[in-house]
Formats: structure tokens, sequence, C-alpha cells
């Protein structure tokens, strides 16, 4: 049985005149296409945190909306907890249900978790002589809805036939599939993978070396359940806690190699030619053993994601990704939800088609593409692609005092936020980094000043600010 609706609202924006002709302007869309996203339930979750996350949460719903609305569909801010939707082609409840996604993800950003029961949009029901009037619906009610009505008509929805999704998440209608916003890693599923399709770079790769790759040509791809023989092993893999300021948990591990940390060169320039051989193998070494580690883990809502570095080399030469990209394509999709993938050395002024070529490649064998830059840059219009989760920077490599990193930091996350991008940062050692990077806006923090190296990853746990400082009580 559907549920009952609930009584009537009428929004506080219509105490504004501008506000109120905007409602009127939307009486002739039919009911269920006009929806106003309130923020009252999670202002009323968040409590005494709204105040310093009011600013962040518009700024993240915005991005929601404009990542999942039609290129007609139309958003605006009626009150300072209130945005009106009005979708244009959509039908009533697959409009309703999109809505209520973007409230779910909003609560997922903020919360670290969303309990359908509480999520909720007002949908207008009628207009009268006062101005229109809205009613609030549930996701459990506009799902009872759907299910009712699936019933009766089997094939006269445009959504797709289970309406909950992994872990009892809303799934997307299948009317009108839009882009699906970039959430945090460890977060809920971006929506459906591409397809694992890997289209060849359309310019010609660098000059390869004569010397032949790290896999015999004619040799079998190991498959991804098949651990790296202790004999054969170049390096070490690590894995470095990172810690999400925002949702305060610690939900990736970042792998890193103990060959490659003792290598790094002290004055962060790009290695020479003849080692890009030894950096290949090391990638395929790390992807081989994450997967395996993926592979091991148990099942659940506590199972973390993994991120590990891949070298533009690797990616660019044809010899490389061959066995890169074979060996990837031997894991299912549900060991590959939970792989992150950072792309490093990405030379200065590539071009986005250049760019783009590198997510083609990449993204169908990950939950997301991570870009670590190589320093200060300013333009970042080269890594806005869909796709693209995040970038971010190695500490140890650019180097700089206190102060420098903090204002390298904050101009970063500025610009980040002006392309729809989300920000890291590894081997933050000391506390005043971490701060800086909390105050510039930047997501992920990892290094020792957060947690030490673990031997394996640990399932998602929370790490609030009081773990922090007792972390910094103990070192003192």
């Amino acid at each position: 049985m559907p549920a009952e609706p609930a009584s009537v609202i009428r929004p506080a924006a219509t105490a504004t005149p501008w506000a109120d002709d905007l409602l009127r302007a939307c009486r002739f869309v039919p009911p269920g296409r006009v929806n106003i996203v309130a923020l009252d339930g999670l202002r009323e979750r968040l409590g005494r945190r709204w105040p310093e996350l009011e600013g962040t949460v518009h700024a993240v719903l915005e991005r929601l909306l404009r990542a999942q609305l039609g290129e007609r569909d139309v958003f605006a801010r009626l009150a300072p907890t209130e945005y009106l939707v009005v979708s244009t082609a959509l039908p009533a409840e697959a409009a309703q249900l999109r809505c209520l996604k973007i409230v779910e993800a909003l609560h997922r950003h903020f919360l670290g978790e969303s309990d359908i029961g509480r999520i909720a949009i007002r949908t207008r029901l009628r207009e009268t002589a006062d101005g229109p009037e809205f009613e609030e619906v549930t996701a459990v009610a506009v799902l009872a809805r759907h299910r009712a009505a699936a019933r009766r008509r089997p094939a006269a929805t445009g959504l797709r036939a289970g309406t909950h999704g992994a872990g009892g998440t809303i799934s997307q209608p299948a009317a009108a599939p839009e882009p699906a916003p970039a959430f945090v890693p460890g977060g809920p599923a971006e929506g459906p993978a591409p397809a694992e399709t890997v289209a060849p770079p359309a310019t010609a790769p660098e000059a390869e070396p004569e010397e032949d790759a790290f896999s015999d040509p004619g040799g079998p791809i190991p498959h991804f359940d098949e651990e790296v023989p202790p004999r054969t092993r170049l390096s070490e893999v690590l894995y470095a806690p990172m810690w999400d300021l925002r949702a305060q948990v610690v939900s990736t591990y970042y792998c890193v190699t103990r060959r490659q940390s003792t290598r790094r060169r002290a004055d962060g320039l790009a290695p020479a030619a003849e080692d890009w051989l030894e950096r290949a193998r090391l990638d395929f070494e790390t992807l081989r053993h994450a997967l395996f580690v993926l592979g091991n883990l148990p099942a659940g809502e506590g199972r973390p994601m993994l991120a590990l570095p891949i070298h533009y080399e690797t990616v660019a030469t044809t010899r490389w990704r061959r066995v890169y990209v074979g060996f990837a394509r031997t894991a299912p999709r549900r060991i590959r939800q939970n792989l992150l993938i950072e792309l490093c050395g990405v030379p200065a002024g590539i071009t986005p088609g250049r760019m783009l070529e590198m997510v083609g490649i990449l993204r169908p064998f990950c939950r997301a593409l991570l870009v670590r830059l190589s320093g200060d840059e300013r333009d970042l219009m080269p890594y806005a692609l869909r796709g693209v989760h995040a970038v971010g920077l190695d500490l140890d490599e650019t180097g700089g005092s206190d102060t420098e990193i903090a204002a390298l930091l904050d101009r970063l996350a500025r610009a980040a936020e002006r392309r729809s991008l989300w920000t890291y940062i590894h081997n933050a050692r000391r506390s005043t980094i971490v701060l800086a990077a909390a105050a510039a806006g930047v997501r992920h923090v990892g290094g020792a000043a957060v947690a030490d190296l673990d031997s394996a990853p640990r399932p998602i746990r929370r790490y609030g600010w009081d773990h922090f400082i007792g972390r910094l009580a103990q070192a003192a």
C-alpha cells in the first residue's frame, strides 16, 4: 500500500515577492515535476556544526544539482534552506526519485551515511489562490508507489525494476540517465561504470625504450587473485591512511612502495629515462598487490577503498599499457569498485584531449581517477573531466616552509573548487600542515601527522579531531 501523504506545506520562500513569482511561474508544469529540496533535516542532524558547514553544504548541493540535472532542467535557491528544482523531461516519479537521490548523496557526504527513512523532499500538489501547496514525500513513499504501479503496469514506468541500490541506496531513474556526482572516495558508488572498453590514444605514444617490458609478450598474464611471489617482489607495499577531513573517517588507504619512498629524489625532479622501466614494474606490482588484497577483504559496508599510483609513462607507452590493462581486466567489477587510481607524473601543459585519452584508458578499471599535480598549477582545466575525481600534491615533492605550503594549499583548493574537483595531499608530516589543509578546504590528508603506515588496510573507521589531538598528545 502506498504511504499516506504528509500534511500540506507552504514553502517559507513565498515570504519574498520574487520567490513567490518564481513559484507561480511553475503553475503550468505538471505536479511532481516541481520539487523543493529542503536542508532542514541535514541542519538538524549536523547540530552545532551547521554554522561552520553551511556554506560548504550549499556549494556541494549546487554541485550535485548541476551534475544530476538535465540541460533543460532548472534549479534556484528560494530561501536559506530551500532549493526549487523543476524537471522538464522526466516523469513525476522519476523526477522525485532523482531529487531524493541528490538529498541522499548530500547526507552521505556530510554524515558518512544516509537513512532512507529520513530522506525526504517537498513536491507540489496543486495551485490555490493563496499560492502553491506542497507535500513532504519520503523515499520510502515514492518507492512504495513505484512498486505498486509496477505491479499494475510493468512496462509503463521509466524506472529500473530494482529501486534499491547496494547498501539500501536509491537507484537513479533510467528514463534519462544523467552524469553521476563525484562522491568522496569510500563513499557511495558514482553510478554505472563506463563500458569496459579501452580506447587507444589518438596521438602517437612517446618513444619506447628498446628493452622489453616487465612481462614476456608471449607469456600469460597473471590473474588478479594470484599473489606476487616473494622472490620476484621489487618492493614492500604499505598503506597510508587518508583522513577525510569533512566526513571525519578513514575510509581510503594509499598504497606506498617502500622502494619508491627510499629512492625519491630530494630535489623533487622527474626520474631519469632509465628509471621509467623500474617505475612501470612498480606500478604493475602495486596494482597486482592491491587487487589481491581487495579480493581477500571481507565484503560489507566497512570495506575500505584502495588508492594506488600509476605513472604517466606507464599509460602512454603501448607495451607497458598493454600489460597493465590486460591484468586489470582480470579483476571483477566488485573488486574494481573499491579501487582508485592516481595518475602521477603528468607533464606540464598537457592538453585536455590528451588527458581525456588517459581517462578513457584507466577509468573503466577503477571507481574514480585521481591526478597528482607536479607543482603549483594554477589552471586545472585539463583535469576537469568526468571520471577525474580529485587533484592532489605530494608535499615531499613540493617542499617549502609551513607558510609557503599553506599558501599553496589555499591556491590549490580554490582552483579545484572552480573546476568542481576535490583535493588531497600526501606526506603531511606536521600538525600545522594538517590544520592549514583543513582551513584551505582540502578534503583528504595522509601522512605521519595523521597516522602511521599500516601493513594492511583496515575497515572504515571514525577518525575525528579528538583522535588527531590525542595523537599529538602521545607524540609530545
